[in-house]
């Protein structure tokens, strides 16, 4: 069924609908031909005006990248939808601790460089310092993890211990 999503321009269907079918072909379950003929679509939504779908395709393309179905070179070409994201603190603390997610997992395939994501360091932990609850311990997590291999730079001051798994430089 996702198969006959793809192309659909409902910004909320396509992007849910690539995950899906960039889950499944990490597993080999999907035909990567045809999702490699249909790709046109999901390289328009890395550009997308809706942050949420923006994201979601971000991750589909970042599995894409991992199932060898995306050349790393098109989505080079198209990171800054992903870098101007995350410059704008996302809608929501959800979404930009998805958004984060989805560039630490493209700067481990090396698309990503401490280059492109360390401008954007004090944006991170600010949102980091304006957040609250789960949201904040998963962004803390997630910039601890970033700063500790150097891709981004540690916080400004000192933050407040925000979660067990999440250890403050």
């Amino acid at each position: 069924m996702y198969l006959e999503l793809l192309d659909v321009e409902d910004e909320g269907l396509a992007p849910r609908a690539w995950l899906e079918a960039a889950e499944l072909a990490t597993e080999g379950k999907a035909p990567a031909d045809l999702l490699k003929r249909k790709l046109g679509r999901l390289l328009s939504l890395l550009m997308s005006s809706v942050a949420p779908a923006r994201v979601m395709a971000w991750r589909a393309a970042a599995l894409l990248l991992k199932a060898a179905v995306v050349e790393p070179k098109e989505l080079a070409e198209r990171k800054e939808g992903l870098l101007e994201l995350l410059r704008s603190r996302g809608p929501t603390p959800g979404i930009y601790a998805d958004a984060w997610e989805v560039a630490e997992a493209l700067a481990a395939a090396g698309l990503l460089s401490a280059k492109d994501l360390r401008p954007l360091s004090d944006v991170l932990w600010d949102v980091v310092r304006r957040s609250s609850g789960r949201e904040r311990g998963r962004l803390a997590s997630i910039a601890s993890r970033l700063a500790s291999t150097g891709l981004i730079r540690g916080p400004k001051a000192r933050l407040p211990v925000l979660a067990e798994e999440a250890y403050i430089l």
